[in-house]
């Protein structure tokens, strides 16, 4: 965060990018790679675009709310970066696409 010149106040988040930095730097690339992601609130939004436009082959979003997994699902499907895919924890841990 930091306050402009006219007194507004001006920030950007880096969760996606940092994300996408530290598994690169740990030599995964996520290219054409199959990607669960759980949690779709800010950070996780962050890191779903992220991850997108790094390339990966799809993404799989799991959230506790269907609703908000369902909005990122769809906001990420209108750009066509990547086939993005909501998901929902099974009894026993176990994730299944649902669309």
């Amino acid at each position: 965060m930091r306050r402009t010149a006219d007194g507004s106040m001006h920030g950007d988040m880096f969760d996606g990018l940092g994300m996408v930095e530290a598994i690169t730097r740990k030599a995964v690339g996520l290219t054409a790679k199959k990607v669960l992601l759980i949690g779709a609130g800010g950070a996780g939004s962050a890191i779903a675009h992220a991850v997108c436009e790094a390339g990966v082959a799809y993404l799989t979003i799991v959230d506790a709310d269907n609703s908000r997994r369902d909005k990122l699902v769809h906001g990420l499907n209108i750009l066509r970066t990547t086939l993005v895919l909501g998901g929902s924890v099974e009894l026993g841990g176990l994730v299944s696409p649902t669309g």
